[in-house]
């Protein structure tokens, strides 16, 4: 945008010269998630138990073993669809993480401490319980239908942008994540886990604690409360053909109306997928540069 690639009303706005009036910046679009149902077990089952970051992170240093020698810690993923989903048979819409706790009165997670976890979690079972093994699942939105937009603040390239990501927005999002939510609940609660005692952390929010625990309205609260994103963000670059006047890029990821330019990153993503963005990266990069290197080989360079 701050070259003159963009909305032109925009560009305008900022006495930038309009080179192509494009959507730039539209169609943001993430991930997001509820990070705070959080589980007690009564057994040692997991990689944790009353270590400090730095001791585990010396186990990995040492051994290679621990919980990060996991990608992201992330023990077990699973991608699942719940009952009102109206996509494809063959598409989730909701994806569950588990991953390891290990909040104690003495020991808060590195990890946590960025979630805002220790304040939210004065009082619970989760802190109030050392020696107890935990858990968490993280149930995500894998095709949120919310949508957000990356606007300039100013021409000065050392300003940074203006992020409206309007998560949530769409309500269907909220339905889909409560229904994530009581599905990671019912699989905790589950036959499978009853062995190990696991038990969900009763401790409300307190900015929802007015409503009744485990109720839809009470979920509709935390979410707005605490709900995260998972920083898959996407769209804003969107690959479509040149009749769609929302696209900015076309499938052979060149800038519409710019001669020998191209984007290749996640902002060519014209929907959410539904898994993670990094491995999809990867191939986004390795087709462009096929493409690149064909685009030039017809020019007869090799």
């Amino acid at each position: 945008m701050l070259s003159g690639i963009g909305p032109k009303q925009h560009l305008e706005t900022f006495n930038i010269p309009v080179i192509q009036s494009l959507d730039v910046g539209y169609n943001l679009h993430d991930h997001c998630s509820y990070t705070e149902l959080n589980f007690c077990l009564n057994q040692t089952v997991t990689m944790v138990r009353n270590k400090s970051t730095a001791d585990l992170f010396d186990e990995y240093i040492t051994n290679h073993t621990g919980p990060f020698s996991i990608p992201a810690r992330f023990e077990s993923i699973a991608f699942l669809k719940t009952p009102h989903s109206d996509l494809p048979a063959e598409q989730p819409d909701i994806e569950i993480l588990l991953v390891s706790t290990y909040l104690n009165g003495e020991n808060h997670d590195v990890g946590f401490q960025l979630l805002g976890l220790p304040q939210i979690l004065n009082g619970s079972i989760v802190i109030n319980f050392p020696g107890h093994d935990k858990f968490s699942l993280f149930p995500i939105i894998m095709r949120p239908k919310s949508r957000g937009r990356i606007s300039l603040k100013s021409s000065n390239p050392f300003v940074d942008p203006l992020m409206e990501p309007n998560y949530l927005s769409n309500q269907y999002d909220i339905s889909t994540l409560i229904d994530g939510m009581k599905i990671a609940i019912q699989l905790a609660e589950s036959q499978n886990f009853a062995e190990y005692g696991a038990t969900l952390d009763p401790t409300p929010l307190p900015a929802c604690d007015h409503l009744p625990f485990r109720s839809d309205q009470y979920w509709r609260c935390a979410i707005r409360v605490m709900g995260k994103n998972i920083h898959h963000q996407a769209g804003t670059c969107k690959m479509g053909p040149a009749s769609d006047s929302t696209a900015v890029v076309n499938p052979e990821l060149q800038v519409h109306g710019i001669r020998n330019m191209r984007v290749v990153d996640t902002s060519i993503m014209p929907i959410p997928i539904a898994g993670h963005t990094n491995g999809v990266t990867f191939m986004i990069a390795e087709k462009a540069a096929d493409m690149v290197k064909r685009h030039w080989a017809r020019r007869g360079f090799k």
